[in-house]
């Protein structure tokens, strides 16, 4: 997936199977999610819910451009007891001055693993 809101950064972003990137470019999205969920959606116990899961990732993809993202990503699955569980990916540029990665890094972790008052969970940060 290209983000194209980010020229000329032209990120490529890679999902494993199950994820929805999302280009946090709203003509683009309103296009490409709802043939995305309708495909994703065809054999399993969730196409009742085709449109609420439509609607989520475009509102995901909305709140990620609103907070500076240049692409964004959602992931749903079934759970047998607790009805659905969604993950989300956003990716934001930063600039910053040239320094040593592993200095940055380091600074940057407490403040990427605080809990906002508005989430359930504090987030989880993998490196990759």
């Amino acid at each position: 997936m290209r983000a194209p809101s980010v020229e000329p950064w032209e990120i490529d972003l890679q999902l494993p199977p199950g994820w929805f990137a999302l280009s946090c470019d709203e003509a683009t999205d309103r296009k490409e999610v709802p043939a995305k969920v309708a495909r994703a959606l065809r054999s399993t116990r969730l196409a009742a819910t085709r449109k609420g899961l439509v609607g989520a990732l475009l509102d995901w993809s909305t709140s990620a451009r609103e907070l500076g993202a240049a692409c964004a990503a959602m992931r749903w699955q079934e759970h047998p007891t607790a009805g659905l569980g969604l993950a989300s990916l956003m990716i934001k540029l930063f600039e910053r001055e040239p320094v040593d990665v592993d200095k940055e890094l380091a600074r940057l972790r407490p403040a990427l693993s605080e809990q906002a008052p508005n989430e359930e969970f504090p987030p989880h940060i993998q490196e990759v």
